[in-house]
């Protein structure tokens, strides 16, 4: 018999409590797969920053006057400044790491 929990599957043979992962090593797992996660958001988000970086970066390049250059600079900034910090998920990384800290104790 198997039982799904949050992603985790354990599985129970013949019903023997020998054979059953126990519940501290689910809580371990899900924890562990809940920082993993956390910082694959964090990544995904720092990748796609750096494609529309690129955006700038290429804009930049056919920008024709300096003044149009100053503002493709004044775009860059403004995104780096309000999508970076805000989508890399700090708070699911912290308290992903404050869970492993607690399963560790």
């Amino acid at each position: 018999m198997e039982q799904r929990v949050n992603g985790v599957i354990a599985k129970r043979l013949n019903e023997s409590p020998t054979m059953t992962l126990d519940l501290d090593t689910l809580m371990r797992q899900m924890t562990e797969q809940k920082a993993k996660d956390a910082l694959l958001t964090a990544r995904s988000t720092l990748e796609r920053s750096l494609r529309e970086l690129d955006q700038y970066i290429e804009r930049l390049d056919t920008a024709e006057t300096p003044q149009d250059k100053s503002q493709v600079m004044n775009w860059a900034l403004n995104a780096l400044a309000c999508n970076i910090t805000p989508n890399l998920r700090l708070d699911l990384i912290a308290n992903a790491q404050a869970e492993l800290a607690s399963v560790a104790k």
